[in-house]
């Protein structure tokens, strides 16, 4: 392992997989396959990421939906005109099992940053 990379592991100690995930791509500006690979290298774990989502059409014919498992933890990402999103695939709404209400009228990024926090 080369020295650029041991400092970088470094600096993640003591981060949670969104603070690793924000760091990697703000501070370093890494690119989201080097971001993945390092958390990788870090803590064994391939990150799900927005990239990473397989959207099928919704049940109720308007919009896309796509779902899944983090540690046992159960995500629904939606888009459509019935939901809390301005139409498919434009922005998106979240929910997981350890949220009250749906978040709404995210980006890609906003959807991302609430995977990670599954983590």
């Amino acid at each position: 392992m080369n020295k650029t990379l041991t400092n970088i592991l470094k600096s993640l100690e003591g981060k949670t997989i969104n603070e690793m995930y924000l760091f990697l791509r703000d501070t370093l500006s890494l690119n989201l396959k080097e971001t993945k690979k390092i958390i990788n290298l870090k803590t064994g774990i391939n990150i799900i990421t927005f990239d990473d989502l397989e959207f099928s059409p919704h049940p109720l014919g308007d919009g896309i939906m796509s779902s899944g498992r983090i540690n046992d933890k159960k995500y629904s990402i939606i888009s459509g005109s019935r939901f809390y999103s301005t139409g498919e695939g434009l922005n998106y709404e979240v929910y997981n099992d350890g949220m009250e209400e749906p978040e709404g009228w995210l980006d890609e990024e906003g959807v991302t940053e609430l995977l990670l926090n599954l983590y």
